[in-house]
């Protein structure tokens, strides 16, 4: 009755309490509300009944506490004499079950105030569950992205840079704040052919995966190789909102295929050169086509085979192949004890061991020829002496368009090519010797029977076991001996 009176008397308090009444009972939130004193439950709204599934008859009447609903806050009156303290207190990820054993995660938030001449403790319980949980997946895909091996970069749709991992910083050099903001580094102008540019612009733009291998340099200058693969993550407009770029070194995976790639070629040398052993008998015809193999198939800038010339002290060309255009015109190779004897070429000559430069420009004993061998593009090169009974006859030269080529795979089989041109000199000196002695003996023969034939006496030649060899003229004569008697 009084409240009625106090409605009549005061009818704006009514309109008001009617409203607050009925945000009440639509709010989605659960509200709880509570004598402050006492922290006896005095009322609820149908969310909170929905959401914990207890009746509002549970509710009504029970002291908070005791109902065990919130065991991290509310679990004694001393928690609930400090709530009352607070006055208000908020609580994020408070986990409840529900009536029916369901875990859930609330945000538990608590105002103390006065409503008719009472105080009240009201409670607002929102379930942040799937907020929860979307938080999580989102720090969990963050922490991913961070702890990833492979650079990853994060653009607005202009290209600007918005985020970077770490392993953007360890491949690249720059920290997050010196490129967030900034246009995103592969667009950097001269970088890139112009081609790729175009290619990039018009895949990202309509929205398109855009991947490429492109060429980048680190904070401190370095050149590398990166994969890049650069995602477009579209807009609620159907254009492009952000790209998720990706980036991997594959500097050394590069080197390693272009390094077996080099090797295979060598094999091909070798097998080739091996193949043209067996079926060339001169050894200056085999010189030349093994430099032109080196040349053809092993991709050699150049190759040249030098022989000795003693009497005048230098290192003769006696095959070549490649681009020599004067490069072996002014080589004035020499073996005396001067600058232009204490190249590789001479040094495998001497030692008869081979000799490497992996790096001519800087390499002192080439000096006589930096300036001939920048101009030619040779950047390294490997001298492999031919031998011939163990004695260094000559000195095979490859020269290559890249510093520190010839790496210890790479000698070994050039040692096991320069072995094998070494036998073929070997064979065909052999060869040479054979047909010389086997000449000598023809005409030895010709000499020893022209001789026999020629004599008055009479002569006969039989082997160990009597039988006749050879007999003149005059044996026959003077023993009536027919020739063909045996």
């Amino acid at each position: 009755m009084a409240a009625e009176m106090q409605r009549t008397l005061h009818p704006a308090e009514g309109e008001a309490e009617s409203r607050y009444r009925r945000v009440f009972e639509t709010a989605t939130d659960g509200i709880l509300i509570m004598d402050a004193e006492t922290g006896v439950i005095t009322d609820v709204n149908p969310a909170i009944s929905e959401l914990l599934k207890y009746s509002r008859e549970r509710f009504i009447g029970e002291r908070i506490w005791e109902m065990g609903l919130f065991p991290g806050i509310l679990a004694d009156p001393e928690d609930f004499e400090k709530l009352q303290q607070q006055e208000s207190a908020r609580y994020e990820r408070v986990p409840l079950e529900t009536a029916n054993g369901q875990r859930i995660e609330v945000e538990f938030v608590s105002n103390v105030f006065e409503a008719d001449h009472q105080r009240v403790l009201q409670c607002r319980i929102r379930d942040t569950t799937e907020r929860c949980l979307a938080e999580a997946r989102i720090s969990l895909q963050l922490s991913a992205l961070k702890a990833t091996a492979n650079a990853i970069v994060i653009t607005d749709r202009d290209c600007n840079t918005e985020w970077v991992n770490p392993s953007f910083t360890a491949l690249t050099g720059y920290s997050a704040e010196e490129v967030v903001g900034t246009p995103l580094g592969i667009l950097k102008a001269g970088m890139q052919p112009l081609e790729c540019y175009v290619d990039l612009w018009s895949t990202m733009q309509a929205g398109h995966l855009w991947h490429a291998e492109v060429e980048n340099k680190r904070k401190d200058g370095q050149s590398y190789t990166e994969e890049v693969t650069i995602t477009p993550v579209m807009g609620a407009d159907g254009l492009p909102a952000h790209f998720v770029v990706v980036k991997q070194d594959i500097s050394e995976r590069k080197r390693a295929a272009e390094r077996i790639q080099q090797l295979n070629r060598t094999y091909q040398v070798l097998s080739n050169i091996t193949t043209t052993i067996l079926r060339e008998k001169d050894p200056f015809a085999m010189l030349d086509a093994a430099c032109r193999i080196a040349v053809e198939k092993g991709l050699f800038r150049m190759a040249w085979v030098g022989f000795p010339d003693e009497p005048n002290r230098r290192m003769e060309v006696v095959a070549q192949a490649g681009d020599t255009q004067d490069y072996l015109e002014g080589l004035g190779m020499t073996l005396e004890e001067e600058p232009r004897g204490r190249g590789p070429t001479v040094q495998a000559f001497r030692s008869g061991n081979h000799a490497v430069s992996n790096n001519i420009e800087r390499d002192p004993s080439m000096a006589p020829w930096h300036e001939a061998a920048q101009r030619m593009g040779f950047r390294s090169l490997a001298a492999l002496p031919l031998k011939v009974e163990d004695e260094t006859v000559g000195v095979l030269t490859l020269y290559a368009e890249t510093t520190d080529f010839f790496d210890p795979e790479e000698m070994r089989l050039l040692d096991e090519l320069a072995a094998d041109m070494s036998f073929a000199l070997e064979v065909s000196q052999g060869e040479l010797e054979r047909r010389e002695s086997e000449k000598e003996l023809r005409w030895r023969t010709a000499f020893f029977e022209a001789q026999v034939g020629s004599a008055l006496d009479g002569i006969l030649i039989v082997d160990g076991q009597g039988r006749k060899i050879l007999q003149n003229e005059s044996m026959v004569r003077l023993w009536k001996i027919p020739p063909d008697v045996e």
